[in-house]
């Protein structure tokens, strides 16, 4: 109580709300994000008909929750169409070399994002490789090892990302709360109906500069507007148009993706949970289960194995039941085994791929 008292007057009302800021969205705004994940944030008039209000009320409540809540709509793009494999990298440097090591890394040209890992020296890297170079990138970052004083690294190949954000059937726009049960959380992940989760059947590359280019816009931000990236790339409205359209037909553009923290920031963490499966319907399983949980960001599956990575936004009050819950399914031999790894919020960082590394002829430079 000390520490709450000590909090801002602004800080303490926030932390006094049901699982924090959702306190100020409702059913509308749920049913608003659900029809942007399905349609695409461009579509605003469809979204209001079959919501059945004006599109102005669609625009002003995004616009809302943007601000209020940090909603932001992400593009999930189809990266094994452009020739480029997912990869996690888990670094774990000797103490005192972390600095270089670190530097190294972001000195490479296909590195996305990094997390460093709490409770730990270790770091989480995300990489984009493409295909065509991803053993000789993986030898490259093996050798780090001995030139930096690299206690453990271990390279994850992964399939696409899978998961649109927070499913919200749990969520009670009345009360202003989340009702979560933990054995209908079991029974999801036990009994769900099992989703199909394969490998990438190879990757090519579909696309040309220019689409790679309005990709990667509308990656991290679906809300970036066609004249917007016309003027980036220097085409025509109606060329950007018929692109994305393009895009979307083949494949290339899976959907949408609602970028929002269900719980506040002060109070949850997140977490790379890394789950390994007896057989391919547990694994299939527990992904179907995934998608209904409150707590789910996305997942991916790992190349040529029945292992799971997936990224949990979770309550503090709500950690110790899932860790219960996953132990539980292990002795029960529905998991063979699993790791969490709580990554650090506030050292976030991350980038695009820089289209420049396409040279003239639509193929990846090695860098």
């Amino acid at each position: 109580m000390k520490e709450l008292r000590e909090l801002s007057e602004t800080h303490a009302h926030f932390l006094r709300q049901p699982y924090g800021s959702f306190y100020s969205m409702d059913s509308l705004d749920l049913q608003i994000i659900e029809e942007v994940r399905k349609r695409g944030p461009s579509n605003i008039a469809e979204i209001s008909r079959v919501l059945n209000v004006a599109p102005s009320t669609v625009s002003r409540r995004l616009e809302k929750m943007a601000a209020s809540l940090k909603l932001r709509i992400l593009t999930n793009l189809a990266y094994h169409k452009i020739g480029i494999r997912r990869t996690i990298v888990e670094i774990e440097p000797e103490a005192g070399g972390e600095g270089e090591l670190m530097e190294r890394v972001s000195s490479l040209s296909y590195w996305f994002q990094s997390y460093r890992i709490l409770g730990s020296l270790g770091y989480l890297v995300g990489f984009k490789i493409p295909y065509a170079f991803h053993n000789a990138y993986e030898s490259m970052l093996n050798s780090l090892k001995e030139k930096y004083g690299v206690k453990r690294l271990s390279v994850h190949p992964l399939g696409e990302i899978i998961g649109v954000g927070p499913c919200f059937k749990n969520y009670d726009a009345e009360a202003k709360r989340w009702r979560i049960n933990w054995n209908d959380i079991r029974r999801s992940l036990t009994e769900s109906s099992p989703i199909i989760l394969d490998d990438p059947p190879g990757y090519s590359m579909e696309a040309d500069s220019l689409d790679v280019q309005i990709m990667l816009i509308l990656e991290s931000d679906a809300q970036t507007s066609m004249s917007e990236i016309a003027r980036i790339t220097g085409v025509s409205v109606p060329t950007v148009s018929n692109r994305i359209k393009k895009l979307t037909a083949n494949g290339l553009i899976l959907g949408y993706v609602a970028n929002i923290l269900p719980f506040p920031f002060e109070d949850s963490r997140l977490l790379q949970l890394i789950v390994e499966f007896p057989g391919e319907t547990e694994m299939q399983t527990f992904a179907s289960g995934l998608l209904q949980t409150p707590f789910l960001l996305s997942f991916q599956k790992e190349i040529m194995k029945l292992t799971l990575f997936a990224r949990l936004y979770l309550s503090n009050r709500e950690y110790p039941s899932l860790s219960d819950l996953l132990r539980s399914l292990v002795r029960d031999g529905f998991l063979k085994g699993f790791s969490v790894v709580e990554l650090d919020m506030t050292s976030e960082q991350s980038r695009k791929i820089p289209v420049g590394l396409l040279d003239s002829k639509g193929q990846w430079q090695f860098g």
